[in-house]
C-alpha cells in the first residue's frame, strides 16, 4: 500500500516551550502545522479507503523550497547547478512533523523502519511544500 500527500508549506517542528511552572508545551505554529499534516493524511487515507496500519512503514519526505527572489542571477545559477542547497529549517525538524500522522497512517511512528528525506529548490514542475510518501506491504 502506498499513501501520498502534499503539504503546501514547510515548517520544522518547534522546540518545546516551558511555562513558568515547568510544564512543556508545543508552540501554536507547530501545532497548526501538525494539524494540517494530520488533516491531509486523513484525506489521503480516506481516499484510499484504508485505516491506520500496524505493519512496518517506509517513509519518503521531500521538501521543495522556493528560490528567494532576492538571490542574484549568479546565485540562482549555482542553485540550478546543484552547488547550493536549502538551509533552514533543519531536516530532522521537518521529519519530526511526521508525528501528525500518528494514529492516521500508522498506529505509532515507531513502525517507521526507513526514512529517506531530501531538501531541494523547486523547478518549474514542482510546488513549494513537503511531499510525504508512506509505503507498507
Amino acid at each position: 500500500m502506498k499513501i501520498e500527500f502534499f503539504v503546501p508549506e514547510i515548517r520544522g517542528k518547534g522546540r518545546p516551550r516551558l511555562t513558568k511552572s515547568g510544564h512543556a508545551f508545543t508552540d501554536k505554529k507547530t501545532r497548526n502545522y501538525e494539524n494540517l499534516v494530520k488533516l491531509l493524511a486523513m484525506e489521503a487515507m480516506k481516499k484510499a479507503g484504508v485505516t491506520a496500519t500496524d505493519k512496518p512503514v517506509k517513509a519518503t519526505i521531500n521538501a521543495f523550497f522556493e528560490i528567494p527572489k532576492s538571490y542574484t542571477k549568479k546565485k540562482v545559477q549555482a542553485i540550478i547547478n546543484g552547488e547550493i542547497k536549502p538551509g533552514k529549517p533543519d531536516m530532522d525538524n521537518i521529519i519530526k512533523c511526521v508525528d501528525g500522522c500518528n494514529k492516521i497512517i500508522f498506529k505509532d511512528d515507531v513502525q517507521i523502519y526507513s526514512i529517506t528525506a531530501t531538501k531541494s529548490y523547486i523547478t518549474n514542475l514542482q510546488r513549494y511544500g513537503v511531499h510525504f510518501i508512506f509505503e507498507w506491504d
